[in-house]
């Protein structure tokens, strides 16, 4: 015991053990927020012991189940701290309603509370009493209780924790302190239903089929990196997983050799086999969990409809063409009513990480949502800070208090919260049994948050550009297949994935129009042509020189316009593939129908009749010659043909008349 100083005494006469217990017995409403009744630290004691608390258990609801909490206290302070203990806190308080718990989630305080010490599972003697903690140091505890000895109730959450205490002297007072709370959650007659989805994604990398911005993907596909490991949850028949489309693709392109950027230049890739071995585990997961969301997750979230729309658009056909045969759920962060109604008409549901999750299922203006709570999310409780084990007590708490929880598992972090929050008395679900169900009608939406990187006219205009651009240089280099691609990278482009990084997204597509090649495309591909053609006869043939200026061989040939069809015109040339680097002449065929001067605009047109170059102006003279030819041979055949007549004629009176 202590003196009303803080200063430790010896116990004296026959009764001090009783009288302890009697007042640790008091109500907790008689000594709130004390370390522990009848053991009060001094006065001027300082908060000089770190506690984190790495775990909290509940066995069950009756009376004799017993509630554990474990944690570890780390001297912060520069000198020894002796007779450190460790004593079990709890807060009678029930918070049963998600308000309850969002309200508790966001307290700067817990409501009142007090240390219990009546049996010895309350307590925990980390040093010995004239043992000490060095500075720096630090100890393990585990502190217990009963339900019942705790005040605690069924089906309710309750703040519980611990208190630290301990002396700089020996046999001095308890001047230095600690403390650290959790929620504990009792269970109730009625189980949570959990629904656990696993993510498979990834920031876009791919810049052009088989290159690569560096390698991080084949590192999270590895073996031991992030992708693997989830991959190899998702086949836990207890979960539903969820692929992004775009990382089966980059996969894919990646599994049969690839290259990375390597300053100017390329080198090859290291993970053609992480990729194969990943798909092979991916290819293994049971398509009846299965579900795969919109390509590159865009970002559906624009300043118009007509924005949205676009990078819809893209999506959409990103995603047809992946050819994954799976049902389509669309995993979007933000959602507004504009990104809900065109779903709604594409008969697409959401699937959107909201804090505070909302009714798990619901559904507005006949749009349908799944609300999931992403446990990659941050916390940001005051008392609970950010920890693993914070978010696990916070995530077991709300699912209790909702009675149905969809979670978000992203990493191998978000893995181990989850399981940590999923004790024996809950009930696992899928989502597609919960998405069979009628969903809860809101009568309006939750608020879109703000993000850094969100579109923007500007960066929209960009994409389209982009789109354009691959379009075009995919139709002249087919074997890029560029133009197969244009509509994945745009939408990888738009991807959520960058909604916190508008920087990596301006990045990004530097790189890629930079290494597909349309940056070049404007001025790579030349066209030349002698300013004046002058043609003497019917079909006379006329050079025009192509240059390709591109990386990539082009399939491609010269078109002309003439300004006077109906005098002269000028047929295409044959179709000719080009080399980097290569020039080669074309030769066009003209058909004049009259002698003359008449304009003719050329320029290079790729096999999809997108133009690569301006026109360039060639003057085509027109002399007539072959036909007037024609006609003098002709003349001279008819008078050739009357004077041989004529002739014979002369001889045959000749022999009539000797």
């Amino acid at each position: 015991m202590t003196a009303p100083d803080g200063r430790r005494r010896r116990r004296r006469g026959p009764h001090g053990g009783w009288l302890v217990a009697l007042l640790l017995a008091l109500p907790a409403s008689l000594g709130p927020g004390l370390p522990f009744a009848g053991a009060t630290p001094a006065a001027a004691a300082t908060a000089g012991l770190r506690v984190d608390l790495t775990g909290v258990t509940v066995t069950g609801s009756q009376p004799d189940a017993v509630v554990t909490v474990t944690g570890r206290v780390t001297n912060a302070t520069a000198a020894p701290v002796h007779d450190v203990r460790a004593r079990l806190w709890r807060s009678p308080t029930a918070l049963r309603s998600p308000d309850a718990v969002e309200r508790a989630l966001t307290a700067d305080a817990t409501p009142a509370g007090s240390a219990v010490a009546a049996r010895p599972a309350h307590s925990f003697a980390v040093t010995p009493p004239s043992g000490a903690l060095a500075p720096g140091a630090s100890a393990g505890f585990t502190v217990s209780g009963t339900i019942a000895d705790l005040g605690l109730v069924p089906d309710a959450s309750h703040w519980v924790g611990a208190d630290l205490t301990g002396a700089t002297t020996v046999e001095g007072a308890w001047d230095v302190t600690g403390a650290a709370r959790l929620l504990a959650t009792v269970p109730g007659a009625a189980a949570p239903h959990v629904v656990t989805v696993v993510v498979l994604d990834s920031v876009p990398r791919r810049l052009r089929p088989d290159l690569f911005v560096d390698d991080d993907l084949a590192t999270d596909l590895a073996p031991g990196g992030r992708l693997r490991r989830l991959v190899d949850l998702g086949a836990n028949p207890r979960t539903t997983w969820l692929v992004d489309p775009a990382l089966v693709a980059e996969a894919t392109d990646m599994a049969d050799g690839y290259q990375v950027l390597d300053g100017d230049g390329t080198r090859p890739g290291a993970g053609a086999t992480a990729a194969q071995e990943w798909l092979a585990a991916f290819r293994s997961l049971s398509t009846a969990r299965g579900f795969q969301t919109l390509y590159a997750r865009p970002d559906l979230v624009g300043r118009d409809a007509a924005a949205s729309a676009v990078v819809l658009d893209w999506s959409l056909s990103a995603t047809s063409a992946s050819e994954l045969l799976l049902p389509v759920v669309v995993l979007a962060e933000r959602v507004d009513a504009t990104a809900l109604a065109a779903l709604d008409r594409r008969s697409l549901p959401v699937l959107q990480p909201t804090v505070p999750p909302t009714a798990a299922w619901w559904t507005w203006q006949g749009a349908n949502v799944v609300a999931a709570l992403d446990l990659d999310a941050p916390l940001g409780s005051p008392l609970l800070g950010d920890g693993a084990v914070a978010r696990a007590s916070a995530t077991l708490a709300r699912a209790r208090a909702a009675g149905t929880q969809v979670r978000l598992v992203r990493s191998p972090d978000a893995a181990a919260i989850d399981a940590a929050a999923t004790p024996d008395w809950t009930v696992r679900g899928g989502l597609a049994a919960l998405m069979g169900r009628d969903p809860q009608p809101v009568a309006e939406l939750p608020a879109t948050p703000d993000a850094a990187g969100a579109l923007t006219p500007a960066l929209l205009a960009r994409l389209q550009r982009l789109e354009e651009g691959l379009l075009a240089y995919g139709s002249a280099a087919p074997t890029t297949g560029l133009a197969e691609q244009a509509a994945a990278l745009a939408a990888g482009g738009a991807s959520e994935a960058w909604l916190g990084d508008p920087a990596g997204r301006s990045a990004f597509l530097d790189l890629l129009e930079r290494r597909s090649g349309i940056a070049k495309l404007a001025q790579g591909v030349s066209l030349s042509v002698a300013g004046t053609v002058t043609l003497s006869a019917d079909n006379s043939q006329f050079p025009a020189t192509i240059g390709n200026g591109l990386d990539d061989p082009i399939t491609v040939r010269v078109v002309a316009e003439s300004e006077n069809s109906a005098r002269l015109r000028v047929e295409p040339s044959d179709w000719v593939t080009l080399r980097p680097g290569d020039r080669l002449s074309a030769l066009l065929t003209a058909v004049p129908a009259a002698s003359g001067v008449v304009g003719v605009d050329l320029h290079v047109e790729t096999p999809d009749g997108v133009r690569l170059t301006g026109p360039v102006r060639v003057t085509v003279e027109a002399t007539n010659l072959g036909t007037i030819g024609w006609i003098i041979v002709v003349g001279s055949g008819l008078v050739l043909v009357a004077s041989t007549g004529w002739r014979l004629r002369q001889m045959r009176r000749r022999k009539g008349n000797p």
